[in-house]
């Protein structure tokens, strides 16, 4: 995704990248445990045992981090447009 990484693996355990939000419950569930390559980054969590080695639960987590780094990579104007238009102009 235009250079950007949203999996790999760190000491041997699979890490993704993906909201914050689905991050934090996969915390709270005890699925994963925060991983902070640089301090804040709260996206990162590093994938525990067993879920890590279920092969279609990995599979989901990777696509979900795919398709995150895909929205925050989205290269076309109308993704970096404001929510709001001016008035006088249509979107």
């Amino acid at each position: 995704m235009s250079g950007k990484v949203f999996a790999t693996l760190a000491h041997g355990r699979p890490v993704v990248k993906i909201p914050p939000s689905q991050a934090a419950a996969m915390v709270t569930a005890g699925e994963g445990a925060p991983f902070e390559p640089r301090p804040g980054r709260r996206e990162w969590v590093t994938v525990e045992p067993p879920l890590g080695q279920a092969p279609e639960r990995w599979r989901e987590l990777v696509d979900d981090a795919r398709s995150q780094a895909a929205a925050l990579t989205d290269p076309s104007p109308a993704a970096h447009r404001p929510a709001t238009t001016r008035p006088g102009r249509e979107r």
